[in-house]
């Protein structure tokens, strides 16, 4: 029977595809192969009415006749839809055999251009380029062309302002405006909803009697020249402000700005460019943050002598940052370049990091307002000449070589409201810099060398104080007494592997706006206080690596709402102290938790099946405790997000169930030195790296599904029966 069935099937098809040849053949016999559709009515009669509307000396449309416009010349339709997409009228010139001297020219003279064109729905490619619609504006129902990726009207007569419409075309790639010199533009926001846009031409607008066009702005738009956005630059623009960063300029720097004399403000970070850049007169800011230069003459800081903010992060700069003696500032004009960049006293910010600096930091003098000098590898000493800079406000050199102490000399930066020299190797005291009045709103002294005492004198007069970071230098003290109420409110605080009075510090309790608080390694012990669960929520919350005692109650609970407003992901990380008692439940509406770390010290009792609730939790270390009872294996695999699962070293006992199908993005499962026993269970996430069973009571066989585990390095089942 089945076998008729399949004959059936086959004398059907053979007949179908005989059917279906037969009929492709009778059609190409018949013609019927070439009929197409005409164009539709309405565009042929929008055609019709454009043709009439203009003069037409040269009879360039007079193939526009009969009922199908997709046959005349200079239109192009849609093969499949029959749609007008394209209207090809760009002035043709006929040149003459080369002996008759002179050239006829074919253009189309109107009045302005009639809105039957907008019946042209599906239009991409409009060209009326060269023809003369003199006197007339730009209609608005250009702006309706949602489908127009070309348009190009230059020196076709157009005058009067650009409008807002033309900024609809959201699909426009090419737009050449150029050679219109009686269209003015007002400003360039319709720009901005131009988001295809590839090729902007506006050469020969004049530009330069709009005196609000001060500031320019093409950010990220694909450009790999500067001729793609050409605005008119010349010594006469009033263009201030020109920001082009984030293009495909790639090498050579644009010469064009040299000569745009009106520049104060130009941004061409992120366009790989690494070739020398021209002096340009007037420039006040600089960005050239995010390309690929090498070499610092190349950047011109020796010739551009009124430069105010100079930013060359995060490029490649290498070699020393002093110039040699053998270079000619054209600032000082014959004098040699001095061990320094104090011959551009103009200079405000000034802003170098992430690159590969060596030797030693310059003298500065003059008006600077912001250094940032991170991420390099500069060595030698803070300069003492810095405490002359009193205008400074910032003033960051962290991860860097720098070594000596910090100068005394900067306790006159009455301005200052950032100081950072985190890893470094400095040593000696926190000067007392921090005993006067200042706008100081951000310290980081971190990862140094730094001893002594820091004491509640060091932060009286810090009212704006609002980011502390002491940590990770390993002998200085913090002594604050407990009495003192600080005149700041504190929203992150480092002060890990310091030394601090053995109790909790209690000057903490008044700190209400607390998003950070890192005190691991602190030799901080006893209970935890009272006063911290009536603190507001602290997103993350590290006390690890101390000497705690007690149970967990006076943790903080609940979570906070709009987490959007703050940057941190919630982190508890308690390890390594000596708590006691069980886990609260207190501690599972703390939703806003993405790591939870109790590890390492010597809780009891059953883990909580309410941990359940914390659904955004994607570390989970319970290890080296003395929990007990089953691993509550359907609440956590609530946890969908989960990737770390540590409960080793435990007395979890019992069996497990055999399905962990929840745990999609799990990579590493520790459940080793506990008592567990039963089958090893069935393990089927995708992104499982450790599996480590180790020493329990496990028996059977080492399912199947373990060797599907394509990401498995490592895997650990010793010790079981």
């Amino acid at each position: 029977m089945i076998m008729r069935t399949n004959e059936w099937g086959l004398e059907i098809h053979l007949i179908f595809v005989s059917i279906l040849s037969v009929s492709i053949l009778t059609a190409k016999c018949l013609g019927v192969g070439n009929i197409t559709a005409p164009c539709s009515s309405q565009e042929r009669l929008a055609l019709v009415k454009f043709k009439h509307s203009v003069k037409d000396d040269s009879g360039i449309l007079s193939s526009w006749v009969g009922n199908d416009c997709c046959k005349w010349k200079l239109v192009e339709c849609d093969g499949a839809t029959r749609s007008v997409v394209g209207l090809h009228l760009r002035r043709k010139v006929r040149i003459l055999p080369y002996h008759e001297p002179d050239a006829r020219e074919y253009q189309l003279i109107g009045d302005k251009l009639i809105s039957s064109l907008e019946e042209l729905r599906h239009l991409k490619y409009l060209d009326l380029s060269g023809n003369e619609f003199s006197g007339s504006q730009i209609p608005n129902f250009i702006g309706s062309f949602k489908h127009l990726s070309h348009l190009n009207l230059s020196n076709a007569g157009f005058m009067g302002n650009i409008l807002h419409y033309i900024g609809n075309i959201s699909s426009l790639k090419v737009l050449d405006l150029s050679k219109l010199e009686w269209l003015r533009v007002d400003d360039m926001a319709w720009v901005y909803g131009l988001s295809s846009l590839q090729h902007l031409n506006l050469n020969e607008v004049d530009l330069v009697k709009q005196k609000t066009l001060t500031e320019v702005r093409f950010s990220n738009c694909g450009l790999r020249n500067i001729k793609h956005v050409d605005l008119n630059f010349t010594l006469h623009s009033n263009i201030q402000h020109l920001d082009l960063s984030w293009n495909e300029f790639e090498g050579e720097f644009p010469s064009v700005l040299a000569n745009m004399s009106s520049l104060l403000s130009l941004d061409l970070s992120g366009d790989n460019l690494n070739s020398s850049i021209p002096v340009i007169p007037n420039l006040l800011k600089l960005d050239l943050h995010k390309n690929t230069f090498k070499q610092i003459e190349h950047v011109g800081i020796w010739r551009h002598c009124h430069l105010k903010e100079l930013i060359v992060s995060n490029n490649r700069l290498e070699h020393e940052i002093v110039s040699s003696s053998t270079n000619i500032s054209e600032c000082t004009r014959y004098s040699p370049i001095p061990d320094s960049l104090g011959k551009l006293i103009s200079l405000q910010v000034l802003d170098l990091s992430s690159n590969h600096l060596i030797g030693s930091i310059p003298n500065f003098h003059g008006q600077l307002t912001k250094l940032h000098l991170a991420d390099n590898q500069v060595n030698g000493s803070i300069p003492e000449s810095f405490g002359r800079l009193t205008d400074l406000r910032d003033l960051l050199l962290e991860s860097n070589r720098l070594t000596g102490p910090i100068p005394v000399s900067l306790r006159g930066l009455d301005l200052l409201q950032k100081f950072s020299v985190s890893s470094n190797l400095l040593n000696g005291t926190i000067p007392d810099l921090l005993r006067k009045p200042t706008r100081l709103n951000y310290l980081d002294v971190s990862n140094n060398s730094l001893e002594g005492i820091v004491s509640e004198a060091h932060f009286t007069n810090l009212s704006e104080l609002n980011y502390l970071n002491i940590s990770y230098n390993t002998k200085l003290t913090f002594n604050i007494s407990g009495e003192w109420i600080p005149p700041f409110q504190l929203k992150i605080v480092h002060l890990g592997s310091c030394k601090i009075s053995e109790k909790f510090p209690d000057g903490l309790q008044t700190q209400r706006d607390l998003e950070v608080l890192a005190l691991s390694n602190a030799s901080i012990s006893g209970p935890l206080p009272t006063w911290l669960m009536q603190l507001p929520i602290i997103d993350v919350l590290d006390l690890s690596e101390n000497k705690l005692t007690g149970p967990l109650t006076n943790l903080l609970s609940g979570a906070r709402f709009e987490r959007d407003r703050y940057p941190f992901a919630g982190m508890l990380i308690l390890q390594n102290n000596m708590f006691t008692g069980s886990i609260p439940r207190s501690l599972c509406t703390r939703i806003d938790l993405e790591v939870l770390d109790l590890s390492r010290n010597r809780l009891t009792g059953k883990a909580p099946k309410c941990l359940k609730n914390l659904e955004n939790l994607r570390v989970m270390k319970l290890s080296s405790n003395r929990l007990s009872g089953v691993i509550p294996v359907s609440s956590i695999g609530m946890i969908s997000n989960l990737v770390w699962l540590l409960l080793n070293d435990n007395k979890f006992s019992e069996e497990i169930p055999q399905d962990f199908q929840n745990y999609k993005f799990l990579e590493v499962i520790d459940l080793g030195d506990n008592k567990i026993s039963g089958n090893i269970p069935k393990w089927t996430g995708d992104n499982l790296k450790v599996l480590r069973l180790h020493k329990n009571s496990f028996t059977g066989r080492i399912p199947q599904s373990v060797c599907t585990l394509q990401y498995l390095q490592i895997l650990d089942v010793a010790h079981n029966s």
